[in-house]
């Protein structure tokens, strides 16, 4: 089992984790400003105890990382409002610990044949409200991409894309192809722009183009529909 994210309609779900066969992930938990799930690593298996706990990883799948001093039956794990700590459950109670594993304390005793589970932070009255939730919805994809051969240049032109998720539009990521619009694309630059000038080509060559826009939270939109110019 592993961790799967998506948009807030329901499309684009993709998964965050790839685990071992044998283990499961569950009981994500977003960090307060978007950049790291925690949740949980187990499930019965050969697998050793480093293998198993609380972990964090990036949206996008990459920065997997094991929290230092979690253990198996660590699970349930709660960012606090500032991100700076994690509350989790055990057997044994309710414990909480700073963000990169340090300082853990217990502050719910577990008792007798009671178990202790789902914590969770809530700001104190006239405190600051709480962060908005993290922005996982990709800019629309650009439109209208034109490409217009120069000398030993082409020009690329694109009409901007919007973002609705919060974090606000970043910019473009052009891509390049030399092999045709099925070969393979190379990112060519970034710009905040909806112009790029290809400069330095070889003559009478030609290359094809799409653009990809990204948001304040790093998530991509589909790329555009291709240009293509042959360089004077």
């Amino acid at each position: 089992m592993n961790i799967w994210i998506m948009n807030a309609d329901g499309s684009a779900a993709r998964p965050v984790t790839d685990n071992p066969c044998s283990l499961d992930d569950y009981g994500p938990d977003w960090s307060p400003d978007g950049t790291r799930i925690a949740f949980k690593r187990g499930g019965y298996s050969s697998q050793p105890p480093e293998a198993k706990g609380l972990f964090t990883i990036r949206p996008d799948g990459t920065g997997l990382s094991r929290i230092p001093n979690s253990v198996d039956y660590s699970s349930q794990p709660a960012w606090s409002p500032d991100g700076a700590r994690i509350t989790f459950a055990r057997d044994n109670g309710i414990f909480v610990m700073n963000a990169d594993g340090s300082g853990e304390r217990q502050i719910v005793p577990g008792q007798t044949a009671v178990a202790t589970h789902r914590p969770s932070w809530q700001p104190l009255p006239g405190g600051p409200p709480p962060p908005p939730p993290p922005d996982t919805t990709p800019p629309s994809t650009p439109a209208n991409l034109t490409a217009a051969a120069g000398n030993r240049s082409i020009g690329l032109t694109w009409t901007a894309s919007t973002d609705t998720g919060g974090s606000g539009l970043a910019g473009y990521e052009v891509w390049r192809s030399t092999s045709g619009a099925a070969g393979s694309f190379v990112k060519r630059a970034t710009t905040a722009s909806t112009t790029y000038t290809d400069a330095g080509l070889k003559r009478g060559k030609t290359y094809w183009y799409h653009v990809v826009a990204y948001d304040g939270a790093g998530n991509r939109s589909g790329p555009s529909s291709t240009a293509s110019a042959t360089a004077k």
